[in-house]
C-alpha cells in the first residue's frame, strides 16, 4: 500500500496475529497511507495466501518477521522502518527486534507478554483448566518449538530492545488480558496506552489507535 509519489513516509509493516492475515489489519494500514506513510503487508506462513503447516508457534511468527524486516532493508536501505504487530504478531515482533529486526520502532497492540500465560488465562475465562493445561502441554510445546520457550517469551526480551515501543491495550480485551500489556510496559519502561472502547481485533480500526500510531511514527 503506497501514497501518490515515492519516498514518501515511514515504511510500516504490519504484522498480523495467530489465525489472522494481512487482510486484517487493512482497517489500520488504510489510515497510515492516508497520512502519507507507505505500509508494507505480508502473511506468516500457514496463514492468508500461504500453503497450509500443520502448525505455526512464535518461533515461527518470528522468523516470518524477522525475513521480512531484513527484505524491506535490502529493498529500501534508505528508508526508516518501524514495525507494527497486533496481538501474536506483536509478541514476535518483540523477538525478532530482539533477533536484530533493521527497524527503527516497534508498536504493539493487544499483544500478550508470555503467550503461553496469555493462553492459559484464556482457557480459564472459558471455563477450562488452562493453567493445568499449559503445564501438561508442556513437553508438547518444546517439541512444537523445537527446543526452550525460555528465549520466546517477550516479557523477557523486551527490555533489552533500546528503541523507540508504543504498547497499545484494548479498554474490553477478552484475548489477551490487560495484565500482559502492563507487564511489558513495565519491563519496557514505557507508558501503556488504553485504548476506550475497542476490543482485540476492533482496536485495529480505532481513530484512538490511528491517532497514537500516526504521533508515533512523527516522534520516533
Amino acid at each position: 500500500m503506497s501514497p501518490p509519489g515515492e519516498g514518501a513516509g515511514t515504511l510500516v509493516l504490519l504484522a498480523h496475529g495467530w489465525g489472522a492475515n494481512y487482510g486484517n489489519l487493512l482497517k489500520l494500514g488504510e489510515p497510515l497511507v492516508r497520512a502519507g506513510h507507505e505500509v508494507l503487508l505480508f502473511d506468516v506462513r500457514g496463514h492468508g495466501r500461504n500453503a497450509e503447516v500443520p502448525h505455526a508457534t512464535v518461533r515461527d511468527f518470528r522468523d516470518d518477521i524477522l525475513a521480512v524486516t531484513r527484505w524491506a532493508a535490502g529493498r529500501f536501505p534508505e528508508r526508516r522502518r518501524v514495525l507494527v504487530g497486533h496481538s501474536l504478531g506483536g509478541a514476535a515482533g518483540v523477538l525478532a527486534v530482539g533477533a536484530g529486526a533493521p527497524v527503527a520502532g516497534l508498536v504493539l497492540v493487544a499483544s500478550p507478554a508470555d503467550v503461553l500465560d496469555a493462553t492459559a488465562a484464556y482457557l480459564n475465562d472459558k471455563g477450562f483448566p488452562g493453567d493445568f493445561m499449559i503445564v501438561a502441554l508442556r513437553p508438547f510445546w518444546w517439541w512444537r518449538l523445537r527446543g526452550t520457550f525460555r528465549e520466546l517469551v517477550p516479557e523477557r526480551r523486551i527490555a533489552e530492545l533500546g528503541l523507540p515501543i508504543l504498547i497499545l491495550q484494548p479498554e474490553e480485551d477478552h484475548r489477551v488480558d490487560r495484565d500482559q500489556a502492563e507487564r511489558l510496559a513495565r519491563r519496557a519502561g514505557r507508558p501503556l496506552h488504553v485504548v476506550t472502547g475497542s476490543g482485540h481485533n476492533s482496536i485495529l480500526g480505532s481513530p484512538e489507535t490511528h491517532r497514537l500510531v500516526l504521533e508515533f511514527l512523527t516522534e520516533c
